[in-house]
C-alpha cells in the first residue's frame, strides 16, 4: 500500500510539471508572437510618413512591450514552479526506488 501511495504522488507530481511545462511553452509562443509584432510595429513607425499611420503603430508598440514584459514574467515565475515541482519528485523517486526495489 505505501508503495501505491507513492507511486500515486510521484504520478501526480509528473502529471503537474507536464502542465506547467505545457504553459510554459504556450507563454513562449506567445512572447515570440509579441516580439514579431513588436518588431512589426517599430518598422512601420520608421518606414511611414503618415502621422496616423505613424501614432497606431507607436500604440501598437507601447502595448506589445507590455505585453512581452508581462509575459516575461509568467514565463520565469514557471520556470521557478517547474523547479520547485522537480524537487521533491526527484526525491521522492529515488526514495521510491531506493525503498521499492
Amino acid at each position: 500500500m505505501a508503495a501505491h501511495d507513492a507511486g500515486m504522488r510521484i504520478h501526480a507530481i509528473e502529471d503537474d510539471i507536464r502542465d506547467q511545462e505545457r504553459a510554459l511553452r504556450d507563454k513562449e509562443r506567445q512572447l515570440e508572437k509579441a516580439r514579431k509584432s513588436s518588431a512589426a510595429a517599430q518598422s512601420t513607425i520608421l518606414a511611414s510618413n503618415d502621422p496616423t499611420t505613424r501614432a497606431r503603430a507607436l500604440l501598437d508598440l507601447q502595448s506589445r512591450n507590455a505585453e512581452r514584459n508581462t509575459l516575461e514574467r509568467e514565463i520565469e515565475g514557471l520556470k521557478h514552479r517547474i523547479e520547485r515541482l522537480r524537487q521533491p519528485f526527484d526525491q521522492n523517486r529515488s526514495g521510491f526506488d531506493t525503498k521499492y526495489r
